[in-house]
Protein backbone atom coordinates (compact mmCIF):
# COMPACT_ATOMS: atom_id res chain seq x y z
CA UNK A 1 0.00 0.00 0.00
CA UNK A 2 2.71 2.15 0.79
CA UNK A 3 4.45 1.91 -2.61
CA UNK A 4 1.01 2.55 -4.48
CA UNK A 5 0.70 5.70 -2.36
CA UNK A 6 4.34 6.77 -3.23
CA UNK A 7 3.90 6.12 -6.77
CA UNK A 8 0.29 7.96 -7.01
CA UNK A 9 2.12 11.18 -5.38
CA UNK A 10 4.97 10.92 -7.77
CA UNK A 11 2.61 10.34 -10.22
CA UNK A 12 0.83 13.66 -9.14
CA UNK A 13 3.71 15.44 -8.55
CA UNK A 14 5.33 14.94 -11.91
CA UNK A 15 2.57 16.14 -13.68
CA UNK A 16 2.06 19.25 -11.78
CA UNK A 17 5.81 19.93 -12.46
CA UNK A 18 5.19 19.31 -16.21
CA UNK A 19 1.94 21.20 -15.96
CA UNK A 20 3.97 24.58 -14.78
CA UNK A 21 7.02 23.88 -17.39
CA UNK A 22 4.80 24.67 -20.57
CA UNK A 23 3.64 27.88 -19.15
CA UNK A 24 7.01 29.02 -17.92
CA UNK A 25 8.28 28.49 -21.55
CA UNK A 26 5.94 30.64 -22.83
CA UNK A 27 5.93 32.91 -20.31
CA UNK A 28 9.86 33.36 -20.81
CA UNK A 29 9.88 33.29 -24.65
CA UNK A 30 6.68 34.42 -25.96
CA UNK A 31 4.56 35.79 -23.74
CA UNK A 32 2.25 37.48 -26.25
CA UNK A 33 -0.94 34.35 -26.20
CA UNK A 34 -0.34 34.44 -22.47
CA UNK A 35 -1.08 37.96 -22.44
CA UNK A 36 -3.84 37.85 -24.56
CA UNK A 37 -5.20 34.86 -23.06
CA UNK A 38 -4.99 36.38 -19.52
CA UNK A 39 -6.46 40.27 -20.40
CA UNK A 40 -2.96 41.47 -19.66
CA UNK A 41 -1.91 44.58 -21.17
CA UNK A 42 1.73 45.26 -21.23
CA UNK A 43 2.82 48.99 -22.21
CA UNK A 44 6.53 48.92 -22.29
CA UNK A 45 10.18 47.31 -22.86
CA UNK A 46 10.24 46.81 -19.16
CA UNK A 47 6.97 46.03 -18.36
CA UNK A 48 7.06 43.19 -21.30
CA UNK A 49 10.70 42.19 -19.35
CA UNK A 50 9.63 41.90 -16.03
CA UNK A 51 6.82 39.71 -16.66
CA UNK A 52 8.83 37.43 -18.63
CA UNK A 53 11.74 37.13 -16.45
CA UNK A 54 8.98 37.09 -13.07
CA UNK A 55 6.66 34.38 -14.90
CA UNK A 56 8.41 32.74 -16.62
CA UNK A 57 11.63 32.43 -14.03
CA UNK A 58 8.99 31.38 -11.13
CA UNK A 59 7.53 28.85 -12.57
CA UNK A 60 9.99 27.12 -14.63
CA UNK A 61 12.10 26.91 -11.38
CA UNK A 62 9.37 25.73 -9.95
CA UNK A 63 8.57 22.70 -12.51
CA UNK A 64 12.43 22.27 -12.48
CA UNK A 65 12.97 21.83 -8.60
CA UNK A 66 9.81 19.66 -8.61
CA UNK A 67 11.47 17.57 -10.85
CA UNK A 68 14.49 17.31 -9.11
CA UNK A 69 12.59 16.43 -5.98
CA UNK A 70 11.24 13.31 -7.93
CA UNK A 71 14.41 12.50 -9.48
CA UNK A 72 17.06 13.71 -6.76
CA UNK A 73 15.21 12.99 -3.65
CA UNK A 74 14.70 14.61 -0.52
CA UNK A 75 17.88 17.75 -0.87
CA UNK A 76 15.24 19.05 -3.19
CA UNK A 77 12.11 18.76 -0.81
CA UNK A 78 12.87 21.84 0.90
CA UNK A 79 13.56 24.19 -2.46
CA UNK A 80 10.50 22.77 -3.82
CA UNK A 81 8.54 22.85 -0.76
CA UNK A 82 9.38 26.51 -0.38
CA UNK A 83 8.87 28.09 -3.16
CA UNK A 84 5.54 26.57 -3.30
CA UNK A 85 4.11 27.60 -0.54
CA UNK A 86 5.41 30.88 -1.66
CA UNK A 87 3.52 31.33 -4.94
CA UNK A 88 0.57 30.22 -2.39
CA UNK A 89 1.11 33.20 0.00
CA UNK A 90 1.31 35.35 -2.83
CA UNK A 91 -1.59 34.31 -4.09
CA UNK A 92 -3.69 33.90 -1.18
CA UNK A 93 -2.84 38.04 -0.46
CA UNK A 94 -3.65 38.99 -3.89
CA UNK A 95 -7.10 37.04 -3.69
CA UNK A 96 -7.90 39.02 -0.47
CA UNK A 97 -6.46 42.49 -1.95
CA UNK A 98 -7.60 42.43 -5.29
CA UNK A 99 -9.99 39.45 -5.64
CA UNK A 100 -11.04 36.64 -6.73
CA UNK A 101 -10.67 34.97 -10.30
CA UNK A 102 -11.41 31.27 -11.14
CA UNK A 103 -7.95 30.92 -12.17
CA UNK A 104 -7.00 32.42 -8.77
CA UNK A 105 -9.04 29.43 -7.06
CA UNK A 106 -7.44 26.85 -9.21
CA UNK A 107 -4.07 28.13 -8.82
CA UNK A 108 -4.54 28.36 -5.30
CA UNK A 109 -6.22 24.34 -5.37
CA UNK A 110 -3.22 23.33 -7.40
CA UNK A 111 -0.53 24.88 -4.73
CA UNK A 112 -2.07 23.15 -1.99
CA UNK A 113 -2.70 19.72 -3.05
CA UNK A 114 0.71 20.04 -4.65
CA UNK A 115 2.39 20.99 -0.92
CA UNK A 116 0.14 18.12 0.74
CA UNK A 117 1.36 15.79 -1.98
CA UNK A 118 5.51 16.85 -1.66
CA UNK A 119 5.27 16.85 1.92
CA UNK A 120 3.22 13.66 2.19
CA UNK A 121 6.29 12.17 -0.53
CA UNK A 122 8.66 13.36 1.35
CA UNK A 123 7.50 11.72 4.62
CA UNK A 124 6.56 8.64 3.05
CA UNK A 125 10.15 8.12 1.76
CA UNK A 126 12.28 9.24 4.65
CA UNK A 127 9.90 6.57 6.83
CA UNK A 128 12.02 3.29 7.97
CA UNK A 129 11.27 0.05 7.06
Amino acid sequence: MKNISIWGLRVFIGLVALMLLYPGITWSFMPEANLVNNNIEVNSTLGMNMLKSAMGTGLLVTSLFMLLFLFKGEKWFLPSFIIMATFLLIRLVSLFVDGSHMMIIVGILIEIFSLVAMWGLNKLQSEKY
